[in-house]
This record gives C-alpha cells, structure tokens and sequence, in this order.
C-alpha cells in the first residue's frame, strides 16, 4: 500500500477532514479514503441522457444513486 501524507495540506481543510472523521468514527486516514472513494465512484458514474437539457428523474435512477452513496 502506497503511503499517504498530509504535510502539505492546508490547515483549514485538515481540520475539516479531522471533524468529520470525528463524527462518523472514522480515523482520517480511514475518512479520507471513504471520500475518496465516493469521488471516484461519483465520476465513473453513468448519468441518464439529457430529455433538453434535464434528464428524466425515475425512482429507478434515485435508488441507484443511493446505492452509489450519492445524496
């Protein structure tokens, strides 16, 4: 496993990252690669096709949505 270092992040953002592991028991480590795995996951995702510049919102696509973490 590769090594993951915070020295060069800012201050504010650390803090922010410290809280919200805080909250969901996670250690930052831990926390950090949860959210970097939404991210991801968020940007492989497939969106439906645009119906003029929406797209249509089926409980079909909520329910996958929410299964990919996304709220």
């Amino acid at each position: 496993m590769s090594e993951l270092s915070f020295e060069s992040l800012p201050l504010e953002l650390y803090q922010k990252l410290q809280k919200q592991a805080a909250k969901n028991k996670r250690t930052i480590i831990e926390e950090t690669i949860h959210l970097l795995e939404i991210a991801l996951a968020a940007e492989q995702a497939e969106l439906p096709t645009p119906i003029q510049g929406k797209f249509l919102l089926t409980d079909e696509w909520i329910d996958k949505a929410k299964r990919e973490g996304r709220e």
